[in-house]
Protein backbone atom coordinates (compact mmCIF):
# COMPACT_ATOMS: atom_id res chain seq x y z
CA UNK A 1 0.00 0.00 0.00
CA UNK A 2 1.42 3.41 -1.01
CA UNK A 3 2.32 5.80 1.78
CA UNK A 4 0.11 8.82 2.28
CA UNK A 5 1.39 12.02 0.70
CA UNK A 6 3.07 14.32 3.17
CA UNK A 7 1.24 17.56 3.92
CA UNK A 8 2.66 20.74 2.41
CA UNK A 9 3.83 23.27 4.99
CA UNK A 10 2.79 26.87 4.34
CA UNK A 11 4.58 29.91 5.72
CA UNK A 12 7.98 28.53 6.62
CA UNK A 13 10.82 31.03 7.07
CA UNK A 14 12.52 31.59 3.71
CA UNK A 15 10.09 29.27 1.92
CA UNK A 16 9.73 29.88 -1.81
CA UNK A 17 6.65 28.04 -3.09
CA UNK A 18 6.74 26.72 -6.63
CA UNK A 19 4.11 26.22 -9.30
CA UNK A 20 4.28 22.48 -8.70
CA UNK A 21 3.36 23.06 -5.05
CA UNK A 22 0.17 24.84 -6.11
CA UNK A 23 -0.66 22.09 -8.62
CA UNK A 24 -0.26 19.38 -5.99
CA UNK A 25 -2.47 21.26 -3.52
CA UNK A 26 -5.09 21.82 -6.22
CA UNK A 27 -5.17 18.07 -6.86
CA UNK A 28 -5.57 17.03 -3.25
CA UNK A 29 -2.38 17.42 -1.23
CA UNK A 30 -3.21 18.52 2.31
CA UNK A 31 -1.63 21.61 3.86
CA UNK A 32 -0.55 22.67 7.33
CA UNK A 33 0.57 26.03 8.68
CA UNK A 34 4.16 26.37 9.77
CA UNK A 35 4.18 26.94 13.56
CA UNK A 36 6.74 29.73 13.42
CA UNK A 37 4.95 31.33 10.50
CA UNK A 38 1.64 31.19 12.33
CA UNK A 39 3.21 32.87 15.37
CA UNK A 40 4.57 35.62 13.13
CA UNK A 41 1.12 36.22 11.64
CA UNK A 42 -0.39 36.39 15.14
CA UNK A 43 2.10 39.01 16.30
CA UNK A 44 1.28 41.23 13.32
CA UNK A 45 -2.50 40.83 13.58
CA UNK A 46 -4.91 42.77 15.81
CA UNK A 47 -5.84 41.41 19.21
CA UNK A 48 -9.39 40.16 19.75
CA UNK A 49 -10.25 43.48 21.44
CA UNK A 50 -8.82 45.49 18.54
CA UNK A 51 -10.55 43.44 15.85
CA UNK A 52 -13.49 45.21 14.22
CA UNK A 53 -15.53 42.96 11.97
CA UNK A 54 -17.03 44.40 8.82
CA UNK A 55 -20.71 43.82 8.12
CA UNK A 56 -21.33 40.46 6.47
CA UNK A 57 -22.54 40.51 2.84
CA UNK A 58 -26.29 40.99 2.69
CA UNK A 59 -27.12 37.83 0.75
CA UNK A 60 -25.67 34.38 1.33
CA UNK A 61 -26.22 33.65 -2.36
CA UNK A 62 -24.56 36.83 -3.63
CA UNK A 63 -22.31 34.88 -5.99
CA UNK A 64 -25.14 33.04 -7.72
CA UNK A 65 -25.84 35.80 -10.23
CA UNK A 66 -22.18 36.74 -10.83
CA UNK A 67 -21.16 36.98 -14.51
CA UNK A 68 -18.76 34.46 -16.01
CA UNK A 69 -18.71 30.70 -15.80
CA UNK A 70 -17.82 29.04 -12.49
CA UNK A 71 -14.23 27.92 -12.06
CA UNK A 72 -13.52 24.20 -11.81
CA UNK A 73 -12.83 22.68 -8.40
CA UNK A 74 -9.10 22.39 -9.18
CA UNK A 75 -8.96 26.04 -10.25
CA UNK A 76 -10.73 27.18 -7.07
CA UNK A 77 -8.34 25.21 -4.87
CA UNK A 78 -5.39 26.68 -6.76
CA UNK A 79 -6.73 30.20 -6.12
CA UNK A 80 -7.23 29.46 -2.41
CA UNK A 81 -3.72 27.97 -2.19
CA UNK A 82 -2.12 30.99 -3.86
CA UNK A 83 -3.91 33.44 -1.57
CA UNK A 84 -2.99 31.38 1.51
CA UNK A 85 0.68 31.50 0.49
CA UNK A 86 0.54 35.29 0.10
CA UNK A 87 -1.16 35.82 3.46
CA UNK A 88 1.22 33.54 5.37
CA UNK A 89 4.35 35.01 3.74
CA UNK A 90 3.25 38.60 4.16
CA UNK A 91 2.72 41.31 6.72
CA UNK A 92 -0.87 42.16 5.95
CA UNK A 93 -2.12 42.13 9.54
CA UNK A 94 -4.61 39.38 8.69
CA UNK A 95 -5.51 37.17 11.65
CA UNK A 96 -4.23 33.61 11.68
CA UNK A 97 -7.88 32.46 11.94
CA UNK A 98 -8.38 33.56 8.33
CA UNK A 99 -5.41 31.46 7.21
CA UNK A 100 -6.67 28.49 9.23
CA UNK A 101 -10.06 28.86 7.54
CA UNK A 102 -8.43 28.67 4.08
CA UNK A 103 -6.54 25.58 5.23
CA UNK A 104 -9.83 23.99 6.29
CA UNK A 105 -11.38 24.73 2.90
CA UNK A 106 -8.49 22.93 1.18
CA UNK A 107 -8.20 19.95 3.53
CA UNK A 108 -11.96 19.31 3.77
CA UNK A 109 -12.57 19.80 0.03
CA UNK A 110 -14.99 22.65 0.56
CA UNK A 111 -15.10 24.40 -2.81
CA UNK A 112 -16.66 27.89 -2.76
CA UNK A 113 -18.13 28.97 -6.06
CA UNK A 114 -15.85 31.49 -7.81
CA UNK A 115 -16.73 32.94 -11.19
CA UNK A 116 -14.44 33.92 -14.06
CA UNK A 117 -14.00 37.69 -14.23
CA UNK A 118 -11.72 40.13 -16.03
CA UNK A 119 -9.68 41.09 -12.97
CA UNK A 120 -8.37 39.33 -9.87
CA UNK A 121 -10.12 41.66 -7.45
CA UNK A 122 -13.57 40.57 -8.61
CA UNK A 123 -12.67 36.88 -8.25
CA UNK A 124 -11.04 37.35 -4.85
CA UNK A 125 -14.07 39.32 -3.64
CA UNK A 126 -16.05 36.07 -3.73
CA UNK A 127 -13.32 34.36 -1.71
CA UNK A 128 -13.49 37.17 0.84
CA UNK A 129 -17.26 36.70 1.01
CA UNK A 130 -16.67 33.00 1.70
CA UNK A 131 -14.88 34.01 4.90
CA UNK A 132 -18.32 35.21 6.05
CA UNK A 133 -19.88 31.88 4.96
CA UNK A 134 -21.53 33.81 2.13
CA UNK A 135 -22.06 32.32 -1.32
CA UNK A 136 -22.33 28.79 -2.64
CA UNK A 137 -20.23 25.65 -2.70
CA UNK A 138 -19.82 22.90 -5.30
CA UNK A 139 -18.73 19.26 -5.20
CA UNK A 140 -15.17 18.22 -6.01
CA UNK A 141 -16.12 16.90 -9.43
CA UNK A 142 -17.90 20.11 -10.34
CA UNK A 143 -21.06 18.14 -11.13
CA UNK A 144 -22.58 17.89 -7.65
CA UNK A 145 -25.56 20.18 -6.95
CA UNK A 146 -24.64 23.64 -5.72
CA UNK A 147 -25.33 24.14 -2.02
CA UNK A 148 -25.20 27.09 0.32
CA UNK A 149 -21.65 27.47 1.56
CA UNK A 150 -22.94 28.06 5.09
CA UNK A 151 -24.66 24.65 5.05
CA UNK A 152 -21.54 22.87 3.82
CA UNK A 153 -19.35 24.58 6.44
CA UNK A 154 -21.83 23.63 9.18
CA UNK A 155 -21.79 19.98 8.05
CA UNK A 156 -17.98 19.97 8.25
CA UNK A 157 -18.00 21.87 11.57
CA UNK A 158 -15.91 24.68 10.08
CA UNK A 159 -16.46 28.14 11.54
CA UNK A 160 -16.22 31.11 9.18
CA UNK A 161 -13.83 33.69 10.72
CA UNK A 162 -15.46 36.86 9.38
CA UNK A 163 -13.29 39.74 8.16
CA UNK A 164 -12.36 43.27 9.01
CA UNK A 165 -12.24 45.88 6.26
CA UNK A 166 -8.43 45.67 6.28
CA UNK A 167 -8.50 41.89 5.94
CA UNK A 168 -10.89 42.11 2.99
CA UNK A 169 -8.52 44.57 1.27
CA UNK A 170 -5.62 42.16 1.85
CA UNK A 171 -7.53 39.22 0.38
CA UNK A 172 -8.78 41.15 -2.64
CA UNK A 173 -5.36 42.65 -3.45
CA UNK A 174 -2.67 41.15 -5.67
CA UNK A 175 -2.89 38.56 -8.41
CA UNK A 176 -3.42 35.37 -6.40
CA UNK A 177 -6.42 34.32 -8.49
CA UNK A 178 -4.47 34.58 -11.73
CA UNK A 179 -1.35 33.02 -10.19
CA UNK A 180 -3.27 29.99 -8.93
CA UNK A 181 -5.06 29.25 -12.21
CA UNK A 182 -1.96 30.10 -14.26
CA UNK A 183 0.14 27.64 -12.26
CA UNK A 184 -2.14 24.86 -13.53
CA UNK A 185 -1.94 26.21 -17.08
CA UNK A 186 1.83 26.65 -17.25
CA UNK A 187 2.66 23.26 -15.78
CA UNK A 188 -0.02 21.62 -17.94
CA UNK A 189 1.39 23.33 -21.04
CA UNK A 190 4.87 22.02 -20.33
CA UNK A 191 3.59 18.46 -20.13
CA UNK A 192 1.50 18.92 -23.27
CA UNK A 193 4.41 20.26 -25.31
CA UNK A 194 6.58 17.27 -24.41
CA UNK A 195 3.94 15.13 -26.14
CA UNK A 196 3.40 17.41 -29.13
CA UNK A 197 6.62 16.38 -30.91
CA UNK A 198 5.88 12.69 -30.38
CA UNK A 199 2.37 13.05 -31.83
CA UNK A 200 3.69 14.99 -34.84
CA UNK A 201 6.29 12.27 -35.42
CA UNK A 202 3.48 9.69 -35.52
CA UNK A 203 1.69 11.72 -38.20
CA UNK A 204 4.85 12.02 -40.31
CA UNK A 205 5.33 8.28 -40.08
CA UNK A 206 1.71 7.55 -40.97
CA UNK A 207 2.02 9.62 -44.15
CA UNK A 208 5.56 8.52 -44.98
CA UNK A 209 6.75 12.11 -45.20
CA UNK A 210 10.40 13.11 -45.57
CA UNK A 211 12.07 14.89 -42.67
CA UNK A 212 14.23 17.38 -44.56
CA UNK A 213 12.40 20.26 -42.88
CA UNK A 214 13.81 19.07 -39.55
CA UNK A 215 17.43 19.22 -40.71
CA UNK A 216 19.70 20.57 -37.98
CA UNK A 217 21.77 22.82 -40.25
CA UNK A 218 18.65 24.43 -41.71
CA UNK A 219 17.16 25.27 -38.32
CA UNK A 220 20.42 26.35 -36.71
CA UNK A 221 20.89 28.86 -39.52
CA UNK A 222 17.65 30.54 -38.46
CA UNK A 223 18.98 31.03 -34.93
CA UNK A 224 15.87 29.86 -33.07
CA UNK A 225 17.28 27.57 -30.37
CA UNK A 226 13.90 26.34 -29.15
CA UNK A 227 13.05 25.11 -32.67
CA UNK A 228 16.43 23.36 -32.94
CA UNK A 229 15.70 21.45 -29.74
CA UNK A 230 12.30 20.30 -30.99
CA UNK A 231 13.75 19.28 -34.37
CA UNK A 232 16.42 17.21 -32.62
CA UNK A 233 13.68 15.39 -30.72
CA UNK A 234 11.69 14.78 -33.91
CA UNK A 235 14.70 13.30 -35.71
CA UNK A 236 15.47 11.13 -32.70
CA UNK A 237 11.90 9.83 -32.57
CA UNK A 238 11.86 8.93 -36.27
CA UNK A 239 15.37 7.54 -36.46
CA UNK A 240 15.30 4.03 -37.92
CA UNK A 241 11.68 4.27 -39.07
CA UNK A 242 10.97 2.33 -42.28
CA UNK A 243 7.96 4.51 -43.07
CA UNK A 244 9.62 7.94 -43.20
CA UNK A 245 10.13 9.18 -46.77
CA UNK A 246 8.38 6.20 -48.40
CA UNK A 247 5.48 8.08 -49.99
CA UNK A 248 6.43 9.24 -53.48
CA UNK A 249 5.80 12.88 -54.21
CA UNK A 250 5.04 13.64 -50.58
CA UNK A 251 6.18 16.98 -49.27
CA UNK A 252 6.01 18.67 -45.90
CA UNK A 253 3.05 21.00 -45.75
CA UNK A 254 3.25 23.98 -43.41
CA UNK A 255 1.45 22.08 -40.64
CA UNK A 256 4.27 19.51 -40.64
CA UNK A 257 7.30 21.62 -41.53
CA UNK A 258 6.48 24.24 -38.90
CA UNK A 259 6.32 21.81 -35.96
CA UNK A 260 9.73 22.87 -34.54
CA UNK A 261 8.84 26.56 -34.78
CA UNK A 262 5.32 26.15 -33.37
CA UNK A 263 6.23 23.91 -30.47
CA UNK A 264 9.45 25.82 -29.78
CA UNK A 265 7.59 29.14 -29.63
CA UNK A 266 5.01 27.66 -27.26
CA UNK A 267 7.78 26.32 -25.00
CA UNK A 268 9.38 29.76 -24.79
CA UNK A 269 5.99 31.37 -24.09
CA UNK A 270 5.42 28.86 -21.28
CA UNK A 271 8.84 29.71 -19.82
CA UNK A 272 8.05 33.44 -19.87
CA UNK A 273 4.67 32.85 -18.21
CA UNK A 274 6.35 30.63 -15.62
CA UNK A 275 8.63 33.49 -14.57
CA UNK A 276 5.71 35.93 -14.18
CA UNK A 277 3.56 33.43 -12.26
CA UNK A 278 6.40 32.46 -9.94
CA UNK A 279 6.98 36.13 -9.09
CA UNK A 280 3.34 36.53 -8.11
CA UNK A 281 3.28 33.29 -6.09
CA UNK A 282 6.32 34.32 -4.08
CA UNK A 283 5.07 37.83 -3.40
CA UNK A 284 4.01 38.93 0.08
CA UNK A 285 0.61 40.20 1.10
CA UNK A 286 1.09 43.67 2.62
CA UNK A 287 -1.20 45.85 4.65
CA UNK A 288 -3.24 47.93 2.19
CA UNK A 289 -6.23 50.22 2.49
CA UNK A 290 -7.70 49.09 -0.82
CA UNK A 291 -7.02 46.24 -3.25
CA UNK A 292 -6.01 48.67 -6.00
CA UNK A 293 -2.86 49.54 -4.05
CA UNK A 294 -1.36 46.09 -4.78
CA UNK A 295 -2.12 45.13 -8.40
CA UNK A 296 -0.92 41.83 -9.93
CA UNK A 297 2.48 41.49 -11.60
CA UNK A 298 2.06 43.55 -14.81
CA UNK A 299 3.61 40.91 -17.11
CA UNK A 300 1.06 38.25 -16.14
CA UNK A 301 -1.53 39.39 -18.68
CA UNK A 302 0.87 39.71 -21.62
CA UNK A 303 2.76 36.45 -21.04
CA UNK A 304 -0.42 34.42 -20.55
CA UNK A 305 -1.95 35.95 -23.67
CA UNK A 306 1.11 34.98 -25.71
CA UNK A 307 1.00 31.47 -24.26
CA UNK A 308 -2.67 31.19 -25.27
CA UNK A 309 -1.84 32.33 -28.82
CA UNK A 310 1.00 29.81 -29.15
CA UNK A 311 -1.10 26.94 -27.80
CA UNK A 312 -3.88 27.73 -30.28
CA UNK A 313 -1.32 27.71 -33.13
CA UNK A 314 -0.15 24.26 -31.99
CA UNK A 315 -3.77 23.10 -31.81
CA UNK A 316 -4.65 24.47 -35.26
CA UNK A 317 -1.71 22.69 -36.92
CA UNK A 318 -2.55 19.48 -35.06
CA UNK A 319 -6.13 19.50 -36.40
CA UNK A 320 -4.81 20.11 -39.93
CA UNK A 321 -2.35 17.22 -39.65
CA UNK A 322 -5.12 14.96 -38.35
CA UNK A 323 -7.25 15.75 -41.40
CA UNK A 324 -4.33 15.09 -43.73
CA UNK A 325 -3.62 11.74 -42.10
CA UNK A 326 -7.25 10.61 -42.30
CA UNK A 327 -7.87 11.82 -45.88
CA UNK A 328 -6.03 8.96 -47.60
CA UNK A 329 -7.54 6.15 -45.55
CA UNK A 330 -10.96 4.96 -44.45
CA UNK A 331 -10.70 6.57 -41.03
CA UNK A 332 -13.92 8.31 -40.01
CA UNK A 333 -13.33 10.89 -37.29
CA UNK A 334 -15.43 13.69 -38.79
CA UNK A 335 -17.59 14.23 -35.69
CA UNK A 336 -14.56 14.40 -33.42
CA UNK A 337 -12.83 16.79 -35.82
CA UNK A 338 -15.86 19.07 -35.91
CA UNK A 339 -16.08 19.07 -32.13
CA UNK A 340 -12.40 19.96 -31.72
CA UNK A 341 -12.61 22.62 -34.43
CA UNK A 342 -15.62 24.16 -32.71
CA UNK A 343 -13.78 24.30 -29.38
CA UNK A 344 -10.75 25.76 -31.12
CA UNK A 345 -12.91 28.47 -32.71
CA UNK A 346 -14.44 29.37 -29.35
CA UNK A 347 -10.98 29.68 -27.77
CA UNK A 348 -9.81 31.88 -30.67
CA UNK A 349 -12.82 34.17 -30.20
CA UNK A 350 -12.00 34.48 -26.50
CA UNK A 351 -8.39 35.31 -27.28
CA UNK A 352 -9.38 37.94 -29.86
CA UNK A 353 -11.60 39.70 -27.32
CA UNK A 354 -8.79 39.61 -24.78
CA UNK A 355 -6.31 41.03 -27.28
CA UNK A 356 -8.56 43.95 -28.07
CA UNK A 357 -8.83 44.81 -24.36
CA UNK A 358 -5.08 44.57 -23.83
CA UNK A 359 -4.32 46.84 -26.77
CA UNK A 360 -6.70 49.48 -25.45
CA UNK A 361 -5.60 49.16 -21.79
CA UNK A 362 -3.12 52.02 -21.67
CA UNK A 363 -4.11 52.84 -18.09
CA UNK A 364 -6.00 51.24 -15.26
CA UNK A 365 -6.26 47.57 -14.36
CA UNK A 366 -5.33 44.91 -16.90
CA UNK A 367 -7.67 41.98 -17.65
CA UNK A 368 -5.18 39.64 -15.99
CA UNK A 369 -7.59 36.94 -14.87
CA UNK A 370 -9.29 36.98 -18.24
CA UNK A 371 -5.89 36.24 -19.77
CA UNK A 372 -5.52 33.23 -17.48
CA UNK A 373 -8.94 31.86 -18.47
CA UNK A 374 -8.18 32.44 -22.15
CA UNK A 375 -4.96 30.45 -21.75
CA UNK A 376 -6.92 27.71 -19.95
CA UNK A 377 -9.34 27.48 -22.90
CA UNK A 378 -6.41 27.32 -25.34
CA UNK A 379 -4.78 24.53 -23.32
CA UNK A 380 -8.01 22.51 -23.32
CA UNK A 381 -8.33 22.92 -27.09
CA UNK A 382 -4.69 21.92 -27.65
CA UNK A 383 -5.09 18.80 -25.49
CA UNK A 384 -8.11 17.66 -27.49
CA UNK A 385 -6.46 18.46 -30.82
CA UNK A 386 -3.35 16.43 -30.00
CA UNK A 387 -5.48 13.54 -28.73
CA UNK A 388 -7.38 13.56 -32.03
CA UNK A 389 -4.16 13.63 -34.06
CA UNK A 390 -2.65 10.76 -32.06
CA UNK A 391 -5.81 8.68 -32.54
CA UNK A 392 -5.82 9.36 -36.29
CA UNK A 393 -2.15 8.47 -36.74
CA UNK A 394 -2.33 5.25 -34.72
CA UNK A 395 -5.45 4.15 -36.62
CA UNK A 396 -3.78 4.75 -40.01
CA UNK A 397 -0.56 3.01 -38.99
CA UNK A 398 -2.56 -0.05 -37.94
CA UNK A 399 -4.35 -0.06 -41.29
CA UNK A 400 -1.01 0.13 -43.12
CA UNK A 401 0.53 -2.67 -41.07
CA UNK A 402 -2.49 -4.90 -41.65
CA UNK A 403 -3.79 -7.60 -39.33
CA UNK A 404 -1.23 -9.25 -37.07
CA UNK A 405 0.46 -12.40 -38.41
CA UNK A 406 -0.88 -15.67 -36.96
CA UNK A 407 1.23 -17.36 -34.33
CA UNK A 408 3.34 -20.40 -35.20
CA UNK A 409 0.96 -22.73 -33.38
CA UNK A 410 -2.01 -21.39 -35.32
CA UNK A 411 -0.15 -21.46 -38.66
CA UNK A 412 0.83 -25.16 -38.39
CA UNK A 413 -2.18 -27.35 -37.53
CA UNK A 414 -1.45 -30.43 -35.44
CA UNK A 415 -1.36 -33.77 -37.39
CA UNK A 416 -4.49 -35.88 -37.26
CA UNK A 417 -4.31 -38.80 -34.83
CA UNK A 418 -6.30 -42.05 -35.47
CA UNK A 419 -9.03 -42.68 -32.97
CA UNK A 420 -7.47 -45.89 -31.59
CA UNK A 421 -3.88 -44.79 -31.66
CA UNK A 422 -4.06 -43.31 -28.22
CA UNK A 423 -5.06 -46.60 -26.57
CA UNK A 424 -2.55 -48.57 -28.65
CA UNK A 425 0.28 -46.26 -27.72
CA UNK A 426 -0.75 -46.40 -24.12
CA UNK A 427 -0.83 -50.21 -24.22
CA UNK A 428 2.57 -50.38 -25.87
CA UNK A 429 3.98 -48.07 -23.28
CA UNK A 430 2.47 -50.16 -20.53
CA UNK A 431 3.81 -53.38 -22.12
CA UNK A 432 7.27 -51.92 -22.41
CA UNK A 433 7.29 -50.99 -18.80
CA UNK A 434 6.10 -54.48 -17.89
CA UNK A 435 8.97 -56.15 -19.79
CA UNK A 436 11.45 -53.82 -18.17
CA UNK A 437 10.04 -54.74 -14.79
CA UNK A 438 10.43 -58.47 -15.54
CA UNK A 439 13.92 -57.94 -16.82
CA UNK A 440 14.75 -56.05 -13.69
CA UNK A 441 13.57 -58.97 -11.62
Amino acid sequence: MAAAQKAFTVGGVGAQPTLDDVVRIAYGQSVVLDAAGADRVKKLSPTPKQFQAEPAPESTTSDAAAPGRPLSSHQVKAVVAAKLLALMNGRSGTRVQVCEFLVSLLNHNVIPVLHAQEEDQAVLRSLANACHASGNAIGNSGTAPVQLLSDVLASKQIAAPGLSAAERAAIESGGSATAGVAALIVQGSKKLLTMAAAVAALSCEALGLPIKAFDADLLEARGFKAAVSVADELRSLMEGSKRVGTTKGADNTAAFASVPQRVGAAAEAAAAAYTAVRSELQSEALAVKSASEAPPVPTLASTLTELARCLLAVAHDSVERSGRVCSGHNVMLSEAQLSVSSQLGSAQTSLAALGAKLLSATSGALPTFQAAMSAAAALDAAERALALEATSSVAVLRIIEGPPAPSAAAAEPAPEVPADSGSADAGAAAGGRGKQDKGGK
